[in-house]
């Protein structure tokens, strides 16, 4: 396995760790190796450390749903689709994406 790859493995187990698992959006549980990286901002293509916090996880569902819709709208539409989110939990999903990601002893 090359350097590279390694790296983007890692990166994918950090993410998959910080958000526990489930997609930011809908809550659903995805496999480590079947989730999207959301990007916050539309259009931004680098997943680091430096960007971390514009990043989310998300199901394949909602990834190609929201799209390039914006956070406001989406979060709007997911309120009516699932029957009004309430305000603490819309600033639940989105405040954990700005902890840091997670270390993960891979040498276990």
């Amino acid at each position: 396995m090359t350097r590279q790859a390694i790296y983007k493995r890692n990166l994918r187990l950090r993410y998959w760790h910080k958000y526990q698992g489930r997609c930011v959006w809908c809550q659903r549980e995805v496999l480590v190796s079947g989730f999207n990286y959301d990007h916050l901002i539309p259009g931004m293509t680098v997943v680091s450390g430096a960007t971390s916090h514009l990043v989310v996880v998300s199901c394949r569902a909602c990834n190609e749903l929201r799209s390039h819709t914006p956070v406001a709208l989406w979060l709007r539409w997911l309120g009516r689709l699932h029957g009004r989110l309430p305000l603490t939990e819309i600033r639940r999903r989105l405040s954990i994406r700005h902890d840091p990601l997670p270390e993960l002893d891979l040498e276990k």
